[in-house]
């Protein structure tokens, strides 16, 4: 279709109940006096294939004049993909998110550097903290006492490197803050 497009109105890829809006659109742009603008980035536009299907599109556009004339290219992108990947993406978080609020279990998330990147409330609680905002961005040397956290440490780096998980361990967590848990993972 792009080679059939050139030198088409951009109206022509515009589905019709679209039109008005992209009219005003357009004319924004011609009166601001702007040069190139990226449409679709606050809000969700869409393009009309030639069999008429509709698609959810990213266009650029860039205006430029010849003989005092302006004229006007665009570029239209049909994102299908991407915004199909996102909606799944977000169903996926949903469904974390559901998880780990529902699950008694302790879930938590760490880079590789080992600090906490996840968690909810009831984990910081539990490990006698308020909020998983006073955890986050922290290992366990900051919350545990050296033993405990180089234990965990070696534990969680060995699972990184190799993949292997270790289960039914039984650690025993000693926090700077003076509280005793013992956890089976």
């Amino acid at each position: 279709m792009a080679r059939e497009s050139i030198g088409l109105s951009l109206n022509a890829l515009i589905p019709g109940e679209h039109l008005d809006a992209h009219r005003e659109h357009m004319q924004g742009f011609v009166d601001s006096g702007e040069r190139r603008r990226r449409m679709g980035e606050h809000m969700e536009i869409h393009g009309r294939r030639r069999d008429g299907s509709i698609f959810p599109a990213e266009i650029g556009i860039g205006g430029y004049a010849v003989d005092g004339k302006l004229h006007v290219t665009a570029v239209v992108r049909d994102i299908t993909e991407r915004v199909e990947s996102t909606r799944e993406l977000e169903r996926q978080r949903n469904v974390l998110e559901l998880i780990m609020r529902h699950v008694p279990d302790y879930i938590y998330f760490k880079d590789r550097e080992s600090r906490f990147t996840l968690m909810y409330d009831a984990v910081a609680e539990g490990l006698e903290y308020e909020s998983a905002d006073e955890i986050l961005g922290k290992t366990d040397f900051a919350l545990f006492e050296r033993e405990t956290a180089e234990i965990t440490f070696a534990s969680e780096q060995e699972l990184m490197r190799t993949g292997d998980i270790q289960l039914r361990m039984e650690e025993r967590l000693i926090s700077v803050r003076g509280g005793h848990r013992s956890l089976t993972s």
